[in-house]
């Protein structure tokens, strides 16, 4: 579950099955990545895991209470770089 933030970081993506996952693992190893989403490329980086509540501060306020209700401790916030 991918959320546009407003501002920065950019992005929250929900850790649906926890952050031991190989794709955040390269990301952090990495530090940079794209990615592709509604056929648009998009570079971030910076990946830092947070809780939910923290993650849903960063997203549009209509997100809020859907993010509120999702049954998953952690998020990923990536800057958008491009």
């Amino acid at each position: 579950m991918l959320f546009r933030s407003n501002g920065q970081p950019g992005v929250a993506i929900m850790l649906s099955y926890g952050p031991d996952r190989d794709w955040l693992k390269n990301l952090k190893a990495a530090d940079n990545a794209r990615m592709r989403r509604y056929g648009k490329t998009i570079g971030v980086a910076n990946p830092r895991v947070v809780s939910t509540a923290e993650a849903a501060q960063h997203v549009s306020n209509g997100w809020r209470p859907i993010i509120a209700r999702v049954p998953f401790e952690q998020a990923v916030l990536l800057t958008k770089t491009g």
